[in-house]
């Protein structure tokens, strides 16, 4: 006889998470609700992980262990075994506040037209990773669909492990997808390409902890060039949407920007130039028009591949004042 289903099935896969796993299992033993499963794959550990886990005596546990695959394979394994209508995902190294799984939930049933609910994340970890607090912060500022939307080529727009999702939704678009390339960013890109809205819930249901061995750290498949590929890919399915497939006008300067033009233009993509300086860089073969130049009738879609602070909120300000709407025809990557 089969299971009855539950309200939410927790998917959490693990590999070598002794130090931490037992905080994050606490986390979702002290639920507000608690009619849950949560579902543990343990995909090759070699320290006391499987130790750790054996202390865990609950009915809505299933520890499943495997040979080292990876975390794709982990997490699929998990979604096959999963009997809720929602998916939450969960990480070893984090912890989830009492009343999340309770408020994701409510929302997802509430909203029917909603795929996907994040939260706003609390970063934990080393105060001189300057930059992922930074990301984290970006996360956080991202609250409506249409502000998630339109940052998407930027970064991703919600953190994986504060996610609750439809079972309905990942599994027509295919599930989690396996190679060279961030396995949730480019989820994410693939149900907004699909259509599907994403909602954000304005309060801290997440302590999302960094530290050096994390797997966006250590994988070559977290590397920015992966993440770029992703967004030149899904750019491009984007452009080739629209009405009018209009050339793009390329915001940047430097050796980098010119190689992340030349994957655009491998992605397929037309691109017209650069705005810039008047001063063709070294190795620039795109023509280059300032910045005092830009209009959006000469130049009707920009892409803004600048990486300074700073200098991306100047050009927030600038596009706005010269017409152009972000997530429409300007767009930061």
């Amino acid at each position: 006889m089969e299971s009855a289903p539950t309200t939410v099935s927790v998917l959490l896969p693990v590999r070598n998470g002794s130090a931490t796993i037992a905080r994050a299992i606490d986390s979702i033993l002290a639920q507000t609700l608690q009619d849950w499963e949560l579902i543990i794959v343990n995909d090759g550990s070699t320290d006391d992980t499987a130790a750790a886990l054996a202390g865990f005596d609950d009915p809505r546990i299933t520890i499943i262990d495997q040979a080292a695959m990876g975390i794709v394979p982990a997490l699929n394994l998990a979604v096959s075994r999963a009997r809720s209508p929602f998916l939450a995902r969960m990480d070893a190294d984090d912890w989830s506040a009492p009343t999340r799984l309770e408020k994701q939930a409510a929302y997802l049933s509430d909203r029917p037209e909603r795929a996907l609910v994040s939260c706003l994340v609390a970063h934990e970890g080393n105060d001189e990773q300057e930059g992922y607090r930074y990301h984290v912060d970006r996360i956080n500022e991202l609250l409506s669909h249409e502000q998630m939307a339109a940052r998407r080529f930027e970064d991703a727009p919600v953190a994986h492990p504060s996610v609750m999702l439809r079972t309905s939704a990942l599994e027509e678009v295919g599930g989690y997808r396996n190679g060279d390339f961030p396995e949730d960013f480019e989820l994410w890109l693939r149900l907004l390409d699909r259509g599907y809205m994403f909602a954000k819930l304005p309060e801290v249901l997440l302590h999302w902890y960094d530290h050096d061995a994390r797997l966006s750290r250590q994988d070559a498949r977290y590397a920015p060039a992966a993440f770029f590929g992703q967004k030149a890919a899904y750019f491009k399915k984007w452009h080739e949407q629209q009405e009018q497939q209009h050339p793009i006008w390329v915001c940047g300067s430097g050796r980098q920007v010119r190689q992340r033009v030349a994957q655009l233009e491998e992605a397929g993509l037309p691109i017209a130039g650069l705005v810039d300086v008047k001063e063709a860089g070294p190795g620039t073969t795109w023509p280059v028009i300032g910045y005092e130049e830009l209009s959006r009738e000469s130049h009707p879609l920009l892409i803004s591949l600048i990486g300074d602070r700073e200098g991306k909120k100047r050009l927030e300000v600038f596009a706005h004042e010269r017409g152009y709407t972000e997530g429409k025809d300007f767009w930061f990557m």
